[in-house]
């Protein structure tokens, strides 16, 4: 067991404001070894939102296991949103049942909260170890807007990893178009129109393929004054190429003519059907960062990226989180 006395740390901060105290703590190291891990965790949902341009979620449930080894990593998961489909869309798969007298598309079929499943494979082709500072924190504490944080830095080793990526995603979702060019064909006749409120439905499977790197830490060690102390967990930082095999769009009900007069049949608008045929744009990227503690609870995500969908519009999307990790600790 390795002996050493280092600097505490004391930051506090209100707002953006930070500052330092320095005193010496005793700090004897436990073990340190990043290295032939086995690590199964659960992962439950705490809140996760999804951003586009077609459809914004507040809260996405996502729960999924995942196996971390030395050469190879393993995540499912399966997610479905509850707080999707916020922009206007009250028209969806009924015509006779609405009171309709705008100039609107929506889709046949009555939408679905968008939910998927995903399934993912990391293999590491390069590995490395590097002696850094490692932060350990000490005591936490809060007194109204003032957080106070007690930590050393102590020598220990971070793993470092290489990887390729390899992944199967599939989904359904709701799809907004409002304001785009979108174009619809009944028969042979192809008709271009740009409503306010636009919408359907698409059924998507995307295959990634990217690459990845990752760093972990499992530094325990024990401090006179604060007890067993720990900085215990790995952190992916990526970035996949997406390809849509499968990227299907419903039919639409859209407004064709408005008949405005006072007769019988007046104050009515007429929709027909039609066959979504804009082009499909089926490439989409996406870099990500996921923090994934051994020992805490709280785990971190986030992504920012183009999914495949129709061309000519902006498929951009941003998605970041917060869940809870429950395995084995390392």
């Amino acid at each position: 067991m390795k002996k050493y006395f280092y600097s505490v740390i004391t930051l506090f901060s209100v707002c953006a404001a930070t500052a330092q105290d320095k005193n010496v703590v005793h700090v004897d190291i436990v073990s340190d070894q990043p290295e032939n891990l086995k690590i199964f965790k659960v992962h439950l949902p705490l809140w996760e939102l999804q951003a586009s341009k077609h459809n914004l979620s507040i809260y996405d449930l996502n729960a999924g296991g995942l196996m971390l080894m030395n050469d190879f990593a393993l995540h499912a998961e399966y997610s479905f949103s509850l707080g999707d489909r916020l922009w206007p869309d009250s028209y969806e798969g009924n015509i006779t049942g609405n009171d309709l007298t705008q100039m609107i598309m929506f889709p046949v079929n009555a939408s679905t909260r968008a939910n998927s499943f995903l399934f993912e494979g990391t293999y590491f082709f390069k590995k490395k170890t590097v002696t850094k500072d490692i932060r350990i924190t000490l005591s936490r504490r809060s007194n109204g807007n003032v957080t106070y944080e007690k930590y050393t830095m102590v020598p220990g080793t971070e793993l470092q990893r290489f990887g390729l990526r390899l992944g199967y995603k599939k989904g359904v979702s709701w799809y907004a178009m409002n304001g785009n060019n979108v174009k619809c064909t009944a028969g042979s006749v192809t008709t271009e129109y740009n409503y306010g409120i636009q919408s359907t439905n698409m059924v998507y499977s995307h295959v990634h393929a990217g690459i990845s790197f990752s760093r972990t830490r499992n530094l325990k060690v024990m401090t006179t004054e604060f007890g067993p102390k720990s900085n215990s967990g790995a952190e992916f930082f990526y970035a996949d190429l997406i390809f849509a095999p499968t990227l299907e769009f419903d039919d639409v009900y859209s407004a064709v003519y408005y008949d405005g007069s006072s007769g019988p049949n007046g104050n009515t608008m007429y929709y027909e059907q039609f066959k979504i045929t804009s082009e499909k744009s089926k490439i989409g990227f996406r870099l990500g960062y996921e923090s994934i503690p051994f020992r805490g609870l709280l785990g971190l995500r986030a992504e920012i990226g183009i999914n495949p969908g129709l061309k000519g519009m902006s498929n951009i999307f941003v998605q970041f989180g917060a869940r809870f990790y429950f395995g084995t600790k390392g």
